[in-house]
């Protein structure tokens, strides 16, 4: 749903302090494009950095995922 799509990037935005608009995010989430096509705009790829997901959740124990480029070079 729409709704929850941008309420969930409003969150990323808000804790990561990316400063993207209102207006940016819910164009991403009304947007009538694939998941591909969406996944592919610079909202989302800014939102969903490394940093973010890289990060644990220990609330619902749900483990990050690995960065496999720090994995290489550490």
């Amino acid at each position: 749903r729409p709704r929850t799509v941008y309420r969930n990037l409003m969150a990323l935005n808000r804790l990561y302090k990316c400063n993207m608009s209102d207006e940016d995010i819910y164009k991403v989430a009304n947007s009538r494009l694939g998941l591909y096509r969406r996944c592919s705009m610079n909202v989302v790829n800014y939102l969903l950095s490394p940093k973010v997901l890289e990060t644990a959740n220990k609330e619902e124990c749900r483990p990050a995922l690995v960065n496999p480029l720090a994995y290489y070079l550490g």
